[in-house]
This record gives C-alpha cells, structure tokens and sequence, in this order.
C-alpha cells in the first residue's frame, strides 16, 4: 500500500486515491490530531522545565504528565459514551487543566525572571515565583486524582453496580442473622423439651432439685433468677 492509498484510507473516501476534496470528509479527526500534536511537542517545553527544576529524568516526566494526562484523559473521558453531565464537565475541566498547565511551564523563563505577584482581592495575593512552578504541579497532581476518582464514582453505571453491590451485602446480613436467630430457637427449643421431660421423668426430684437451684448464692453476688 503507497502513502496516497493510505492517507485515502484513513482520511478519505477511500476511493483509491487521496486530494484535497477528502479533507472535509475527516475534518473532526484531522483537527484533533494537529491539536494533539501540538500539545505533544509543547510537552518537551514542560520537560525541559521540570528537568531545570528538578535535575531528574524521572521527576522532569512528573512534570509532563501532570500537563498531558489531564489533556488527553479529559479527551476520552469526553468521549464516553454513557458519560452524564457531570462526567462532561469534569471531563472538560481535565483538558482545560492540562492546557493551562502546560501554557504556564511554557512561560517558566518569564515567571522566574519577573517575580511579580497577582493581586486577586484585597490582602488575597500570588507571588508568581520558581515556588509557583513546584505548587502547580503539587496542586494539579492532587486535582487529578480527585477529579479522575470523581469521574468514576459519578458514573451511572459504577453507581448502580455499586448500589446492587451494597443491597446484595444487606440482604447477605439479613440472611446470616436470619440463619443465628433460626439456630438459637432450635437450641432454645431442644432445651425447653428437655426441660420438660426431665419434668415428667422426675416429677418430684426435679422439683426439689430446682428449688435449690433459686435458692443457692451465686459466689459472684449476682442473683441466679432469671
């Protein structure tokens, strides 16, 4: 297969050959995958920033991914399917983060170099500092991983399975102590036929006998009657 044939294939009609008229056809994925080419190579921005940072390979790709899972993630997280509107906002949220992130590391030279401070109210402030650059990636690691657990638990289906989940450990509870009430009524029962027919096998012993038992001291103190 020659490249024309292939881009035909995967962006055109796939009439057999590839021109400008197949464009339009694919338009939604061309657009997508420009933007997240781009976002792709601004990552090498944000690596470069946390490995000045850092020093670190290996913490230089923390930096990365706290910019470019939110990005992608919040793509397909938008993209499912049986999402609700709550799940489409956090999903919305998750790629405006990751752009946002990634914008700021990409004028790291400028926010070191100007130390400003943003004034948001009176006596609220931001120093926009190196320290601004490690506190941003802190932060947006922590609002990943709560908007990523959100994303699951408010799912409709996560919260039906988790709904079915817990009835089936209720009734599950209801069943065991259905099953020790019916075992103490058994027990309970055998004992009173016992009861009884130690009664009628010994009809006066027993009687004599079961005075001495109210009768006798328990050596704890407490009162053998019940």
């Amino acid at each position: 297969m020659d490249i024309k044939k292939f881009y035909d294939r995967v962006f055109g009609n796939r009439d057999g050959k590839f021109d400008a008229k197949d464009l339009p056809n694919h338009s939604i994925l061309i657009v997508g995958l420009v933007v997240d080419l781009v976002v792709l190579f601004a990552e090498f921005r944000v690596y470069q920033v946390g490995h000045a940072l850092t020093g670190s390979p290996i913490l230089a790709l923390g930096f990365v991914m706290v910019s470019s899972l939110p990005f992608y993630l919040g793509q397909v997280a938008f993209l499912y399917n049986r999402a609700n509107d709550w799940q489409q906002r956090i999903a919305v949220g998750m790629v405006l983060m990751g752009l946002f992130v990634s914008a700021y590391y990409g004028f790291a030279d400028y926010v070191i170099q100007t130390n400003t401070v943003i004034q948001f109210a009176n006596g609220v402030s931001l120093p926009v500092d190196i320290d601004t650059l490690y506190m941003l990636a802190v932060g947006c690691t922590v609002i990943l991983v709560v908007s990523g657990l959100l994303y699951v638990f408010l799912d409709d289906g996560f919260a039906n399975t988790l709904k079915s989940n817990r009835i089936q450990g209720r009734a599950k509870i209801a069943t065991e102590e259905i099953a020790i009430k019916r075992k103490l009524l058994a027990d309970l029962t055998a004992l009173r036929a016992d009861e009884e027919a130690l009664k009628s096998q010994y009809p006066e012993d027993y009687e004599a006998l079961q005075v001495q038992f109210e009768n006798t001291k328990n050596p704890t103190g407490g009162d053998r009657k019940r």
